[in-house]
């Protein structure tokens, strides 16, 4: 993963392949991709242009179709590199500051009352590796291990959450654990019962609307996406359900109903 702040314009190929043989003293992206099971994703607040707008996605779970990869690359990347490179474009630093908060709480479980700790963390160790007084390149061991020690919360079996700090470290004396169909039917319940007043759902749905409408990444987002109206998250299909904007009528039970939870 690499994150650059471009203001020279977007990303032409010519500009993403230079960025991919770049390095000296530390290797080269282009080299770790020689691994077949390594990915490379560009985080960027510059748009892409041209052939490297194929690889633009809107996420971390997202990668370009192997049939689109542009051909030009192939002499830079002569390992089968299609569908392992990426670029998350067109992230403002309000959308970036989303994402790491929702990436953060709804996916590592860090504790609303230490994310800043956290976040601030992570800024630190970013900065002694970008001068040379770390390893430059972060394992997923290397992120997670400081992720934990911020509280978070991690799969401790198939069907468990448990404290990432407790059972990797021992230094939490906190072994609760939860299953993860109670804690997905317990946000749910909650979406149902305290979080869906209709003026305040409404004028959540208009704001999200137009603040999706406002970025030029919605051009590479299906046009439904952009249509007012309701998105749930379905965990156990790892996709969006989509309703009407109007959560009194009836159309929130047929969503919560295909989330996937077993409890009203």
């Amino acid at each position: 993963m690499q994150v650059k702040l471009r203001n020279s314009g977007p990303w032409s190929i010519t500009d993403f392949d230079a960025l991919l043989k770049h390095g000296t003293t530390r290797r080269p992206a282009k080299h770790h991709l020689d691994d077949s099971g390594t990915r490379n994703l560009l985080i960027t607040n510059a748009d892409a242009t041209g052939v490297a707008r194929d690889l633009l996605v809107r996420g971390l779970e997202e990668w370009p179709e192997e049939r689109i990869y542009p051909a030009s690359l192939s002499g830079t990347l002569p390992h089968g590199p299609e569908g392992r490179i990426g670029i998350w474009g067109v992230l403002t630093e309000r959308l970036l500051d989303l994402e790491i908060n929702d990436i953060l709480g709804f996916l590592l479980r860090v504790p609303q009352s230490r994310r800043t700790e956290c976040r601030a963390r992570l800024r630190d160790e970013a900065l002694l590796r970008m001068r040379g007084t770390s390893p430059g390149v972060w394992t997923r061991e290397d992120l997670l291990s400081l992720i934990r020690g911020c509280g978070s919360y991690t799969m401790i079996s198939k069907d468990l959450l448990g404290c990432a700090t407790s059972r990797n470290k021992g230094t939490c004396d906190n072994r609760l654990n939860i299953r993860r169909d109670a804690l997905e039917a317990s946000v749910l319940s909650g979406l149902r019962t305290h979080l869906m007043e209709p003026d305040l759902f409404k004028e959540f749905c208009d704001e999200f609307t137009r603040e999706v409408n406002r970025s030029p990444q919605t051009r590479k987002t299906p046009t439904s996406f952009r249509r007012p109206g309701f998105w749930l998250p379905c965990f156990r299909k790892n996709r969006w359900l989509r309703g009407h904007a109007t959560p009194d009528s009836g159309e929130m039970e047929r969503v919560f109903s295909k989330s996937g939870s077993r409890q009203k």
